[in-house]
């Protein structure tokens, strides 16, 4: 490049920038052009609810008039708790009227169904157990945690029909599985078992059998036998027992040292649980229902599939995460064996099968020992939680800074798709 300088001429180099700085800015361009095509195409559809701020690192959201929006969803929420309301005390009503056929009637078992938005497999369910063929007089005691999709309807229905037999229990509101627990305080039967509304009972002489047995031993607290899995997902059946969990043969009768889980669908249970003892803590009912009689006496095994266990994933403990459900799990085992005051505690501890449980508990004790270890189990399940979460909403380049923590608490608030959406590589 010339340029002149008083009399003279000079020559002045420029150094343009190498291939590789230009490959660099071209592609930082690319990166901008592609986010802001996003970020217009996401200004659409919540221009609306935010206030949009773009920036070369994210995006920035903050609601507008948030004021109003809370006073609309607060008057919403009230309106659909009147309707509820209303709707239950007319259904209350109805229930008080059938319980005159129950009054002088005295049952040997109760069948408990717990049901939520099960529309498309409760009748199913309801109709396997009346069709039982018995000379034992049972109760059929539907739990229906407040369904939106037409379960109590086909429950009322039920009631209605068989007002001897069939006796419904709805709150006005979701309590998330609470009200069952509350309920299984109430048991005055000799014996007890418990459905879910997605399983169904696949032998008519189920009650005979399991009856006629725990009638003739009543050491036995627990009579199971095998179930059909029926994975919904992937289309197959198989035994429950022998293919599902590969237990080739359970010898009975069956206890704690030689222990192998049956499904909740094909146990008929002994009333020798005090139940008015607080569990509420516990999440998985099933697994305390199972060791909390175990504790008590025997299990006696029917190798006969009289049962069918509906796998759909879709279930509250199927839907959790890999780390959530496995600290469930530990939870559960612990809050049993502090219920049970530590006299199977050999048993939880292999199935925890920890070299830190056993080092805090040779050090400080049961006690102090299990709740310790549960304590950091928790703490670290929370941390590992919380790193994929910042790992799933932080897909950006290296070297790219990573969103704020408002920004962060702004996205996990947004539905599952419009995270997706605002989310990019």
């Amino acid at each position: 490049m010339k340029q002149k300088f008083g009399n003279g001429i000079r020559y002045l180099k420029i150094e343009l920038p190498s291939p590789i700085e230009q490959g660099r800015r071209t592609k930082q361009m690319k990166i901008l052009k592609n986010k802001f095509i996003k970020m217009k195409n996401i200004n659409n559809k919540f221009k609306n609810k935010y206030k949009i701020r773009y920036s070369f690192f994210g995006i920035k959201l903050t609601v507008k008039n948030k004021a109003k929006i809370d006073f609309y969803k607060k008057k919403k929420e009230e309106e659909n708790e009147k309707k509820l309301k209303e709707r239950y005390e007319i259904i209350k009503k109805e229930l008080k009227e059938l319980k005159k056929f129950r009054e002088n009637k005295e049952y040997i078992l109760t069948c408990y169904i717990c049901t939520y938005n099960h529309a498309n497999t409760i009748k199913k369910a309801i109709e396997s157990i009346l069709e039982q063929e018995t000379k034992y007089n049972y109760l059929i005691k539907i739990i229906d945690d407040a369904s939106t999709d037409g379960t109590t309807e086909i429950c009322l229905e039920f009631a209605r029909k068989y007002p001897e037999k069939v006796e419904l229990v709805i709150p006005y509101k979701n309590t998330k599985g609470i009200i069952i627990s509350s309920i299984l305080r109430t048991i005055d039967t000799k014996y007890f078992c418990s459905l879910d509304g997605d399983d169904y009972w696949c032998d008519k002489n189920k009650i005979e059998i399991a009856l006629d047995f725990l009638e003739n031993n009543p050491e036995y607290t627990i009579w199971a036998s095998d179930s059909i899995f029926n994975d919904c997902v992937k289309n197959c059946q198989c035994s429950y027992i022998h293919e599902f969990l590969r237990q080739k043969k359970i010898i009975n009768p069956m206890t704690h040292n030689n222990y192998t889980y049956m499904h909740l669908s094909s146990r008929i249970h002994r009333s020798v649980i005090d139940f008015k003892k607080q569990y509420t803590n516990i999440r998985k009912r099933d697994i305390f229902i199972y060791h909390a009689c175990l504790d008590k006496g025997p299990l006696y095994f029917y190798d006969k599939m009289m049962s069918v266990y509906n796998y759909t994933k879709t279930g509250v403990f199927s839907q959790l995460e890999y780390l959530e459900s496995r600290y469930s799990n530990f939870y559960s085992y612990y809050a049993i064996n502090k219920y049970l005051n530590y006299r199977q505690d050999n048993y939880f501890t292999k199935a925890i099968n920890s070299k830190t449980l056993i080092l805090y508990k040779h050090i400080l004790g049961k006690q102090i020992g299990w709740a310790l270890y549960m304590f950091f189990k928790k703490k670290k399940m929370l941390f590992k939680i919380f790193r994929e979460k910042i790992k799933t909403f932080n897909k950006i380049e290296k070297g790219h800074k990573p969103y704020t923590k408002e920004e962060f608490c702004l996205l996990t608030k947004l539905s599952k798709e419009e995270q997706s959406e605002l989310c990019w590589h």
